[in-house]
């Protein structure tokens, strides 16, 4: 893992939502943080410890770009 400096950036719900919404296989904070370029693991830590970000605030601000195809199960 590579050493980033710190970039005082901090995560907002718009980019932890994106990163829910493209992410196909690991959903970890520590995922996003190795493959984001300014947000370390803590920032986003702190983030998801101080914000509201229930599942049910995640699925409110993602719900109107999901496409449904076939039929539900």
């Amino acid at each position: 893992m590579s050493k980033r400096k710190y970039s005082g950036l901090k995560p907002t719900r718009r980019d932890y939502c994106q990163f829910i919404l493209l992410t196909l296989i690991n959903y970890t904070q520590t995922y996003m943080a190795e493959h984001h370029p300014f947000f370390s693991h803590d920032a986003i830590n702190r983030y998801l410890m101080e914000g509201d970000v229930s599942p049910e605030a995640v699925w409110l601000a993602v719900k109107d770009t999901i496409r449904y195809t076939g039929t539900p199960a």
